[in-house]
């Protein structure tokens, strides 16, 4: 591989990083979900999830969070490209809103079908 491929990755990896800090350190929503995800995420070694429900959280917790990513960007661009309010705007923006709040429930169920089993073994 040409050292110019690598510089390339290496440079669009740390762009990206970049703006995940910027996402955590500058959106309420995504400090909720990263939260979260810690919250479950120790859970989740308490509770000595097995490899499949590792991966099943995990993906649950990188959908809602790259959802949330994406309704960022989606916002920020409307913002930028009409600053006053518009209703196909704000449709795009709700649609948005939407994908993540349907993440979030479907990363809740999933939540509640790994734990809510344990609890309730540790309960009877």
């Amino acid at each position: 591989m040409p050292d110019s491929f690598l510089k390339g990755r290496m440079r669009s990896v740390g762009i990206a990083l970049r703006g995940l800090v910027s996402l955590f350190r500058s959106e309420p929503n995504m400090q909720v979900h990263a939260l979260a995800a810690l919250l479950v995420t120790g859970l989740g070694f308490l509770a000595e999830l097995s490899p499949v429900e590792w991966i099943l959280q995990n993906l649950a917790i990188g959908l809602v969070i790259g959802l949330e990513a994406i309704n960022t960007s989606i916002e920020e661009l409307a913002n930028k490209v009409e600053s006053r309010q518009d209703p196909q705007i704000k449709r795009v923006k709700d649609y948005g809103a939407a994908a993540v709040v349907f993440a979030a429930v479907i990363a809740l169920i999933t939540g509640g079908l790994l734990y809510i089993p344990r609890a309730l073994s540790l309960i009877s």
